[in-house]
């Protein structure tokens, strides 16, 4: 049977047991690469599927695995694992597979586990924390 991603048009991934939707992935060819835009929760039960997903567009091409995360939300450690898992074997492969527009809930995962400058394309500034008001130190 032949791979609907193995061609130059863009394919979409149902992955199953992810949620009540599914979580499914579409993979389209950009300027530099492989576009993927993930849909719907990154955890434990989406996981297997959506690694063997990754694994052929990494295996499959050349150039940027630009993996967007806009409608996807990164839920476990499972899913964390999954995608720097994702990113060491693209990186052995000579590619870069890079996490864009990702949630806030999702970008407090990565910078939790100090991984957005492997992760990131660009690293987004950390929230700037509110310094102490002189008038409550001094009482």
């Amino acid at each position: 049977m032949r791979d609907p991603c193995d061609t130059s048009d863009s394919c979409v991934v149902t992955i199953r047991g992810a949620i009540a939707d599914g979580c499914r992935i579409t993979v389209a060819e950009a300027v530099e690469g492989q576009q993927v835009t993930v849909h719907g929760r990154i955890a434990v039960a989406a996981v297997p599927d959506l690694r063997l997903a990754l694994h052929r567009v990494v295996d499959s091409g050349v150039g940027d695995v630009l993996v967007d995360l806009t409608n996807a939300e990164i839920h476990d450690s499972t899913g964390l694992g999954m995608l720097l898992e994702c990113h060491h074997r693209a990186r052995r492969a000579g590619r870069r597979f890079v996490v864009t527009n990702a949630t806030p809930r999702s970008l407090r995962l990565i910078r939790a586990l100090r991984l957005e400058r492997s992760l990131l394309a660009e690293v987004p500034p950390r929230p700037a924390r509110q310094p102490a008001s002189v008038s409550s130190l001094s009482a």
